[in-house]
C-alpha cells in the first residue's frame, strides 16, 4: 500500500473516531462514482489529475 493510500486511511480513522461518516475515493472513477448528495466536507489530493467535472 502507497503512502497516499496509508494517509487516507489514518485520516478516516481520525474522522471517524470522532463521529464523522467518511467515504474514500483513491481514483477518479471512484471519486464520480460517489454518491456525495449531503457531502459537507472534501479533503481531497490535487495530484489526482485530470478534470472532475459531473
Amino acid at each position: 500500500m502507497d503512502d497516499e493510500a496509508l494517509l487516507a486511511l489514518e485520516i478516516e480513522d481520525l474522522l471517524m473516531a470522532k463521529g464523522f461518516k467518511t467515504l474514500i475515493a483513491y481514483t477518479k472513477a471512484e471519486v464520480k462514482a460517489l454518491s456525495v448528495e449531503h457531502l459537507a466536507v472534501a479533503v481531497i489530493d490535487l495530484s489526482l489529475g485530470g478534470e472532475l467535472t459531473g
